[in-house]
């Protein structure tokens, strides 16, 4: 099995857009916002932030580890508290809720997360909606710049059966 799967589509990429056969929209950089090892960064370096930078870390981004940076015995003793989620995973794919599965699953997905591309994050109970619903927001960005926002919506947890909705962003008067 190859340990870079997607080095040729890449390299090809890279190459087509280099001799001006293709144009790429989004830059490669802008991936890095997508990435959830990127939150268990700011919590790893959190002393690097400023102030604010620190107190909306510590207020908005749920406590997040590399998988790899985490006692398994810690992950084991207290599953109710943990979320195991790939790096790039989308829709809920690849997202183990520790509460919500049986020890076998819970053993089974600590023995087979790949260290380097899994996170450890603290469980939190979304919050729902008069029907039910969690609001997952999320931000469109083209170009490195944001230009959008999406809003998700499910009850429980995330699927591709989750309802994409378009959100109005109105500008402060």
């Amino acid at each position: 099995m190859n340990a870079y799967p997607l080095t040729g589509p890449l390299q090809a990429l890279l190459t087509a857009a280099a001799n001006g056969s293709c144009v790429l929209v989004n830059p490669f950089g802008a991936i890095a916002s997508q990435n959830k090892r990127l939150l268990a960064f700011c919590w790893e370096r959190i002393h690097r932030f400023s102030t604010t930078a620190q107190q909306t870390i510590q207020s908005l981004i749920p406590y997040t580890a590399r998988l790899e940076s985490v006692h398994e015995a810690q992950l084991r003793a207290d599953k109710a508290s943990w979320v195991i989620k790939s790096d790039y995973g989308a829709e809920g794919d690849e997202v183990i809720i520790g509460k919500l599965v049986d020890d076998k699953t819970w053993d089974d997905t600590l023995r087979l997360a790949r260290p380097g591309r899994f996170v450890a994050q603290r469980f939190f109970e979304a919050i729902t909606d008069e029907q039910g619903f969690v609001r997952n927001h999320g931000v469109f960005v083209v170009g490195g710049e944001a230009c959008g926002v999406y809003t998700r919506l499910d009850k429980g947890l995330t699927d591709p059966a989750s309802l994409s909705v378009a959100t109005m962003v109105r500008a402060r008067q």
